[in-house]
């Protein structure tokens, strides 16, 4: 049968996704990618943003979700040296999907993306550092690498800046600086900051 998955993906603005006998169409309408229509085979082996397509229809994008099949493919890829899988394997450890949750694995596979300037890895590092999750709060390191995984252009980034900003946390407590940081991940989509700036709105 086939299947239609229509969402809108963060960073991105809306993709429109079919399954059908063994093929992924994926339709784009961003303001990033150009838009347009990509049709990629499942068993197709080609790199796409770090992934194979298999591996995405394993996190339930057309077929039955299977974490296991997903992380062997993400770590296969980590092996050939692809950096951006470093993202997905610490999520895996972090979040437990696929074994007990590992936070020291996580910032293992954070660390190393987040050393050759991947921009998810960057922002979930700072946030493991922020919040002293697996390792001791240190929220020098957590804005430092908040604030390159803004440059590299993450919406997570800029949140949690902006967060920063609003409470004083490590930095000077900036609210003019929190908005900017709020709208700059708002015009991106984030939906934390869409509301941050509302009731940022509502507060003054």
């Amino acid at each position: 049968n086939d299947w239609y998955f229509n969402t809108g993906v963060k960073y991105y603005g809306t993709a429109v996704l079919t399954y059908a006998n063994g093929t992924l169409t994926m339709v784009m309408d961003s303001p990033v990618e150009g838009g347009g229509t990509r049709t990629y085979t499942i068993e197709d082996a080609d790199i796409i943003n770090g992934t194979k397509p298999l591996a995405f229809t394993y996190w339930g994008w057309g077929i039955e979700k299977d974490h296991n099949a997903a992380y062997n493919i993400f770590k296969e890829l980590y092996d050939s040296d692809y950096i951006p899988a470093c993202f997905y394997l610490g999520h895996y450890a972090e979040e437990g999907l696929v074994a007990p949750v590992d936070y020291e694995s996580a910032i293992k596979y954070y660390k190393e993306g987040a050393f050759f300037d991947d921009m998810y890895c960057c922002a979930n590092l700072g946030r493991m550092y922020g919040l002293g999750i697996g390792c001791n709060k240190n929220s020098a390191r957590a804005f430092a690498l908040y604030d390159r995984a803004a440059e590299l252009g993450d919406a997570l980034g800029y949140t949690n800046m902006a967060w920063m900003y609003e409470t004083g946390e490590f930095v000077a407590k900036d609210i003019d600086k929190a908005k900017e940081y709020y709208q700059k991940a708002a015009d991106m989509g984030e939906e934390n900051a869409i509301e941050a700036l509302e009731r940022l709105k509502n507060n003054s």
